[in-house]
């Protein structure tokens, strides 16, 4: 159950900056719509980067270690987008370096995550573990969308928030260790 929730808060926190990041970038700093594209542009291009770099990765590590290399980067990504934030610097380079990151980083757990996932199902039908898989992945997405919509203040914060809560939640689960008899 651990890398299940855990692969799927990690995964959860992006649809967070799905929901609130048009709004960060085009009325609360005032980006030209025509501009914000440029945004994701970068972002999916980390994206791509992260895939590239998954694919050397698998040739070196195992899944579960290339998991726990996703999730630490996921939550040094988050911390930098939470911090200026904080600090009450709400800036677009602070907010497409910290997605660039962890969007490279979500690309390396989406990789990995599945495999470690279906490997500690066991014996059960990989279809419907798979589909489990899915289901819980777009559930916490759901949630995490929500909460961002649901507490954004005028500020760029709650999407911080949600990110960091998901983020740091999953990473937990993927990090901690693995009980005896646990396949991982």
């Amino acid at each position: 159950v651990a890398p299940l929730m855990g692969v799927s808060l990690c995964f959860s926190a992006f649809y967070a900056y799905v929901t609130s990041g048009s709004v960060v970038f085009i009325d609360l700093l005032g980006m030209p719509t025509e501009r914000y594209g440029l945004t994701n542009l970068v972002i999916i291009g980390a994206f791509v980067v992260g895939n590239l770099l998954s694919t050397r990765l698998s040739r070196r590590f195992r899944a579960d270690q290339m998991l726990r290399v996703g999730a630490m980067g996921m939550v040094l990504a988050v911390l930098g987008l939470l911090v200026p934030i904080v600090m009450g610097t709400t800036a677009v380079a602070p907010i497409v370096g910290a997605m660039s990151l962890y969007a490279a980083c979500l690309a390396i757990v989406l990789a990995a995550g599945p495999l470690v996932v279906l490997n500690a199902a066991g014996r059960a039908p990989v279809g419907p573990a798979a589909a489990l898989l899915g289901s819980v992945q777009l559930g916490m997405a759901a949630i995490a969308g929500y909460l961002a919509a649901e507490f954004y203040n005028g500020t760029a914060l709650p999407m911080a928030m949600v990110m960091t809560l998901m983020v740091v939640a999953g990473a937990s689960m993927i990090l901690r260790r693995p009980q005896e008899g646990m396949v991982l």
